[in-house]
């Protein structure tokens, strides 16, 4: 199986490292030649570009279009050009509390979630001892403090104002 890993550095590297140890087919693709230096013990191949580029992606091996990038997707919309942004479809914060405020935010008829809750290291498909021994401490605090806000075009003012207000309430309360 190939397995394409986005991303170089510690775990990216150690991930490429135990893959090609299971006999996977690796391609790593990084944007920074520094950070692909660590991969130069890996039997695996390796690209040096930004994943979203699509010489990149088929560099990679991924021919035939499977993967539809923005700009490909809205090119032939009128004024493309100009609207190929950000759909923002998640608005995540960082907060202290985080489960007791996603209470408090549903028991008022917020919708919230946490998308995240493990990090990639602490998931069971890593279960090998050497990333569950591995400390990410950044990543641990973004798993354990992070909830996902409602963010969509027919979200109103008054909704969003609600939102803001029911977080407030939340805090000032405890």
């Amino acid at each position: 199986m190939q397995i394409i890993i986005i991303g170089c550095g510690k775990v990216g590297s150690s991930l490429a490292r135990q893959l090609v140890a299971l006999d996977h087919d690796v391609v790593i693709i990084e944007s920074d030649s520094k950070l692909m230096l660590q991969a130069d013990d890996i039997d695996c191949i390796k690209i040096t570009g930004v994943p979203i580029d699509r010489d990149v992606l088929r560099q990679a091996g991924l021919v035939g279009d499977p993967v539809i990038l923005p700009q490909a997707v809205y090119a032939h919309v009128e004024g493309a050009d100009r609207h190929n942004h950000h759909i923002y479809n998640q608005f995540v914060i960082l907060v202290p509390r985080r489960d007791e405020l996603r209470q408090f935010l549903q028991d008022n008829g917020v919708g919230c979630e946490i998308y995240y809750p493990l990090c990639l290291h602490q998931q069971e498909c890593l279960k090998d001892e050497t990333f569950r021994q591995q400390h990410f401490p950044v990543a641990e605090r973004a798993a354990a403090t992070s909830l996902a806000l409602p963010i969509y075009p027919e979200l109103t003012g008054d909704q969003l104002a609600f939102v803001v207000e029911t977080i407030q309430r939340f805090y000032q309360d405890r």
